[in-house]
C-alpha cells in the first residue's frame, strides 16, 4: 500500500497514546500520572494536554484531566456511518430476496 512508505509523526502518535491511556483510566488523571504512564516528563505531557484541550479532546477540572467531548464526536460519526452501512446492506438483502421469489 502506498501509505506504508510515509513517515510517522512521533508527537502526534504520542498524543494518540496519551488519549488511549486516559480513555482506559477509571477516573480523571493528573498530568503527573499521565506522564508516569507514558514515561514522559510532566512538562511534555502538559504541552500535549493543552493542545488536546484546545481541540476539545480533553477537559480539565482543577488539576485532573479526562477525555473530552471532541473524542465522543468522532465515535458518534463512526456509529452513524456504521448504522448507514447496516441500513444499506439490509435494503440490498431485502432486494436480493425479493428478486428470487
Amino acid at each position: 500500500m502506498a501509505g506504508d512508505s510515509y513517515r510517522r509523526i512521533k508527537a502526534q502518535a504520542q498524543g494518540y497514546e496519551m488519549l488511549k491511556l486516559m480513555s482506559q483510566a477509571k477516573q480523571p488523571m493528573s498530568a503527573a500520572e499521565i506522564a508516569q504512564g507514558m514515561g514522559e516528563s510532566v512538562n511534555t505531557v502538559l504541552c500535549w494536554l493543552m493542545t488536546a484541550l484546545d481541540a476539545g479532546f480533553v477537559r480539565r477540572e482543577n488539576d485532573v484531566w479526562e477525555i473530552g467531548m471532541g473524542v465522543a464526536l468522532f465515535w458518534a460519526r463512526v456509529k452513524a456511518n456504521l448504522e448507514g452501512k447496516r441500513d444499506r446492506i439490509g435494503r440490498d438483502l431485502t432486494s436480493i430476496g425479493a428478486d428470487h421469489e
